[in-house]
């Protein structure tokens, strides 16, 4: 067999094999790694409601895991000869083949109230936490084993953890365009189970190019470079860790709460967050961390001004935080890289910064929504990173108490404007815009002081949330915030020409008003107005049936409830407990007990509960509205071929069923179109605008909807002045399933139609 020597070390022909083989079995190890994150939670969005933190607490779970595996990884390297550690590793792989492939069971049912992150972890935990475990040990113990291969890179074994960081965001990058469009979940579970045993092949043939291991302390031709990096404190490793993994889903948060809670707006965070391990640990990665070190001051000065000013457009807001946290990412990782251990710690680093990653995702996924009323860990782990970053430049040194002194009398000045009395909106408001660029400059004057200038910081980043919550509402006073597993649910109150008004809203969504005036208490706001959509609907019902069966799929604040009359039944289905506590509080919203005391409210998963009402033969409906947003759309599981099935089946003969569809990045009209015309069915479509000359026109909403049903059962809703259509779906829109959605097609068909009618 052929030799070649590099550095006294003889590389054979099996370890000139080894770079290709290893970085094979890496790169197919961590595609399946990250393939299997979406895939899961979007299998696991219809049992939850499709919640935004459905994917954060998903993320809590694998970031776990993915400490176990580094714990497992380094054990096994450090206590057993390289050919034990094969055959134990490879008898893991095995016992992982053995609850593949994916599946969730027909009658699984999450709780009600409280637990639902924690049923979901342990859901994860029996269905796919043994063969994540088997994948999550494979980038450091294939690295470890890599170094002991006498190959000519073996000294320096960290380029394998860039095709890594590669193979993974290969996975993800590809899934919103090419899996999730084009194949089905169950299909999908097949694929990743036959690339699970591939994998192992490869992580087989890897092992067999090392024949003599070389000894742990002959790898390095740097030896002192490797101990001045082998001494750096593990704490440190932790510390830079919780920073980019707590920013990533924070801003995964805002993204999947504001625009759609869809594996499409999960992945681009964690993409970010891989590629800048990728840029960090590349060749020029020093290059990176120090062009992002120097950004980082700009970039949160920048953000916070942008969030401050930019407030009717959630997805252009999500743009300067998405952008910040990806420099703090290459800021903190480019750390990691530069204080990263030879070969020998190589283990033990994966392993401290993976608890790092765990920390920092369970702060927000976990403790932020119970400690927090609002999301205010963002502007907390800002401070971190920034902390993190100066910290390891200069020094957590203190400036003079003469800044000091300066900056407090700032934060006193910016959040004290806070308490002005009532009727001085204006002046907040004047005084807080003014604040935030004061603050800017003091994150900037003090950017050389740590923990001073991770105080402007927190306090910049604070104060620009409200001055941008100040923006977006005009009102003045917030007077109830619940936060919970589902997201954040704030009450304002305000002044009007026509008297007190409450608004609810979630995310960044008005979801109702209600005028507190005795004589408008009983008038529907928002989208839900008397002469809009869901009036026309239920008037024309009332046409044929003087008493109406009706389920809402969505309580909000309750407005529905002023169109019943005498001998109704209504039902109103919530998933998140905390805002119906909200729509029967007669002091934040009165419809449901002035309209409709006697509505009937079921907390829960809606299709959970009308399967349930099917198998218990419950009386059926003569009208069924879809309304429940999570923020800005509708969960997918509630618009797919079966969900129709299913409420058609909870329907009287005539009955119809009600899609809101208003969106404003998605075409859901297409979608609810495409299932009638798969059912066989009938529908309208009304694109419906107040009325101008009407004195409440500002409280009301632009409001789009789709009526489904037989021929019949629609006749009173083409009527003059009605504005229902045959509206044609968009060809770009197939029929959703609960096996397969595709959300990018409706994101483009909304942006094709949106850019036709503006022509």
């Amino acid at each position: 067999m052929s030799e070649t020597i590099y550095g006294g070390r003889r590389e054979s022909a099996f370890s000139a094999f080894a770079a290709p083989a290893f970085t094979a079995a890496i790169f197919a190890s961590a595609w399946l790694l990250f393939g299997v994150q979406p895939l899961f939670t979007k299998m696991a969005l219809p049992v939850l409601g499709g919640a935004p933190n459905v994917w954060n607490t998903a993320m809590v779970f694998f970031q776990a895991v993915l400490l176990l595996g580094y714990v497992y990884a380094h054990l096994l390297s450090s206590r057993f000869a390289f050919r034990t550690q094969v055959y134990i590793h490879l008898c893991v792989m095995a016992v992982g083949m053995l609850f593949l492939p994916i599946a969730l069971g027909a009658d699984i049912e999450p709780p009600k109230e409280g637990a639902q992150a924690f049923w979901l972890i342990g859901l994860m935990a029996m269905t796919i936490g043994a063969p994540f475990f088997a994948l999550s040990a494979n980038a450091p113990l294939l690295q470890r084993w890599f170094s002991l291969s006498g190959h000519r890179q073996a000294h320096d074994p960290y380029f394998l953890y860039a095709a890594s960081n590669i193979g993974s965001l290969a996975s993800l990058l590809l899934y919103p365009i090419l899996l999730e469009p084009l194949i089905g979940v169950a299909d999908q579970s097949r694929l990743w189970t036959i690339g699970f045993v591939l994998m192992a092949g490869l992580i087989a043939i890897s092992s067999s190019c090392i024949r003599e291991p070389i000894a742990a302390g002959s790898v390095s031709p740097q030896a002192g470079k490797t101990e001045e990096r082998e001494a750096t404190n593990p704490i440190w490793w932790i510390v830079t860790a919780i920073a980019p993994s707590g920013l990533m889903l924070s801003v995964t948060a805002h993204l999947t709460t504001n625009v759609a809670p869809t594996p499409m707006l999960w992945i681009a965070p964690l993409a970010l967050y891989l590629l800048s391990f990728v840029l960090v640990f590349g060749a020029r990665g020093e290059s990176w961390r120090r062009r992002a070190v120097s950004a980082l001051p700009f970039a949160i000065i920048v953000s916070a001004i942008a969030d401050a000013l930019i407030v009717n457009d959630p997805l252009m807001a999500s743009l300067p935080p998405l952008g910040l946290y990806f420099i703090a990412a290459i800021a903190c990782h480019g750390e990691l890289a530069r204080r990263r251990p030879g070969p020998a710690l190589l283990t033990k680093f994966y392993l401290f910064m993976s608890l790092g990653g765990v920390i920092g995702g369970a702060f927000v996924a976990l403790a932020a929504p119970m400690i927090f009323p609002d999301l205010y860990e963002y502007p907390l782990l800002v401070v971190l990173s920034a902390l993190v970053v100066t910290g390891s430049a200069h020094g957590l040194r203190s400036a003079n108490w003469k800044s000091v002194s300066i900056l407090l009398c700032a934060a006193v000045f910016g959040l004290g404007s806070g308490a002005a009395p009532d009727g001085s909106a204006n002046i907040f408001l004047a005084l807080n815009v003014l604040f935030v660029f004061g603050a800017a400059y003091l994150v900037w004057r003090f950017r050389t002081y740590p923990v001073l200038g991770a105080l402007a910081v927190f306090i910049l980043l604070a104060n620009s949330m409200a001055v941008r919550d100040e923006m977006r509402n005009g009102y003045r006073e917030l007077i109830e915030r619940e936060r919970s597993f589902f997201g954040v649910t704030k009450v304002y109150r305000a002044d009007t020409p026509n008297g007190p008004v409450h608004m609810l809203m979630h995310g960044a969504i008005i979801h109702n008003l209600q005028l507190q005036d005795e004589a408008f208490e009983k008038t529907p706001l928002a989208y839900f107005s008397d002469e809009g959509p869901f009036g026309q609907v239920i008037d024309a019902l009332r046409t044929r049936k003087t008493r109406l069966d009706i389920a809402v799929v969505g309580l909000g604040a309750g407005a529905l409830a002023c169109f019943a009359a005498p001998g109704d039944s209504w039902v109103f289905y919530e998933l998140d407990p905390r805002v119906a506590k909200i729509a029967q509080s007669p002091d934040k919203f009165s419809y449901l007990e002035r309209c409709a005391p006697n509505a009937s409210i079921s907390i829960g998963d809606a299709r959970l509960a009308l399967d349930a009402e099917v198998k218990a033969g419950a009386r059926k409906r003569d009208l069924i509205i879809i309304d429940a947003f999570s923020s800005d759309s509708i969960p997918a599981h509630l618009i797919t071929r079966e969900a129709l099935s299913l409420y058609r089946s909870r329907l009287k003969p005539g009955g119809v069923v009600f899609f809101h569809t208003s969106n404003r990045y998605l075409d859901v009209v297409s979608v609810a179109v495409r299932l009638a015309q798969d059912a066989g069915l009938s529908y309208r479509v009304i694109r419906y605008e107040p009325d101008d000359g009407d004195p409440l026109a500002t409280m009301k909403s632009q409001t789009l909807a789709v009526i489904v049903g037989d021929e019949a059962s629609l006749e009173g809703l083409d009527g003059a002045g009605a504005g229902w259509t045959q509206e044609p779906p968009s060809p770009l829109v197939g029929v959703w399933t609960d096996d397969y959605s595709n959300i990018l097609s409706a994101l483009v068909a909304f942006i094709m139609r949106d850019t036709a009618s503006a022509r």
